[in-house]
């Protein structure tokens, strides 16, 4: 289940490069992230890009806004997706959802722990 939740993050990660490293001089980063915590899976998309408060104020993006109907169609209320600024500058997306293992993975695999989580 977490490859599925990262491909619906890919508008999200769209926009970290757009809006964010290209705007800057020097090194960009864009990390993605993710991490079970209790029945949830926690996914992060951060970058070092100017942050949103240097951006222009308006709507939500179309690619923003598809993905944030595609995780309510999957998810429902169980789902969140919330943008911040980041403390050391750029943007931070945090997306929760519920953990679910595909039939057959429960033994398969195994998760790592993170301390940039914080989600």
């Amino acid at each position: 289940m977490i490859a599925c939740a990262l491909l619906r993050t890919n508008a999200i990660v769209e926009n970290a490069v757009r809006h964010g490293v290209a705007r800057i001089e020097g090194h960009g980063i864009v990390e993605i992230g993710a991490e079970r915590e209790g029945s949830e899976l926690c996914v992060w998309i951060l970058d070092n890009g100017p942050g949103m408060a240097a951006s222009v104020i308006r709507p939500e993006g179309i690619g923003t806004a598809n993905a944030r109907a595609r995780l309510e169609k999957y998810y429902g209320l169980a789902q969140s997706l919330r943008f911040s600024e980041r403390v050391e500058g750029g943007a931070r997306v945090d997306i929760r959802l519920p953990f679910r293992l595909s039939k057959g993975q429960e033994n398969r695999g195994e998760l790592r722990e993170t301390t940039i989580a914080d989600c």
